[in-house]
């Protein structure tokens, strides 16, 4: 006969302890014990205590199925460098470079006459006119030379004022020549005298003369 009916709520507490032990992969030994407790109301007896029931289980677990994982050691891929081909240097043709124009200088080179006189004379002797004539084709020659006419006067006779007319006159004459005779253009003769004061020469004798320098 029980001592209690209809529903009732009953506290039950259970406590165990599981042991396995792994012999190799497939095959593992168990040992299970667990301890139970509940209200001494449970199987409606009064007995002033509360009810345990202990549990002792031993077992053998056998793995019939993969149980496991093999993990699998990482590959180690090795990669070969990779060979860094450079672009082939691009050929740059250049450009060529108009030539510049070679203005040809025709060098001028220097002529010089002297042309001689006797005393007191302002004369172009006969004997000096081949002189002049050479100028004259050295000037047709280069037509941008330019010729210069110096006149002078000895020394050794008359003095200053009439030397420096003397001087001057022998320079007039061969200008004289030049430009009446051969047509050279006045504005390629300068003219100039020093009279006695400048003598060309350590021969007395010469310093009668015009000195003609063209280039």
């Amino acid at each position: 006969m029980c001592l209690w009916q209809g529903k009732k709520v009953r506290p039950f507490g259970r406590a165990g302890v599981d042991v396995a032990i792994r012999i190799n992969n497939t095959l593992s030994f168990m040992v299970e014990g667990n301890a139970n407790i509940i209200s001494d109301k449970y199987n409606s007896k009064k007995a002033g205590n509360a009810d345990w029931y202990f549990n002792a289980l031993a077992g053998v677990r056998i793995n019939l199925g993969k149980s496991y994982t093999k993990r699998q050691k990482p590959q180690v891929i090795e990669t070969q460098p990779q060979q860094v081909v450079e672009p082939a240097p691009q050929t740059v043709t250049p450009v060529e470079q108009p030539k510049a124009e070679t203005v040809e200088v025709k060098k001028v080179e220097e002529i010089r006459r002297d042309v001689f006189f006797v005393i007191n004379s302002k004369v172009v002797a006969k004997a000096e006119q081949d002189k002049i004539k050479e100028v004259v084709d050295f000037l047709n020659s280069y037509p941008e030379a330019k010729v210069t006419v110096t006149g002078y006067a000895d020394a050794g006779t008359g003095n200053n004022t009439i030397n420096d007319r003397l001087a001057a006159q022998r320079a007039n004459a061969v200008v004289k020549v030049l430009t009446e005779q051969y047509g050279i253009a006045k504005d390629r003769i300068t003219s100039d005298s020093k009279g006695a004061r400048v003598q060309p020469f350590a021969e007395n004798d010469k310093n009668r003369v015009s000195i003609v320098i063209a280039k």
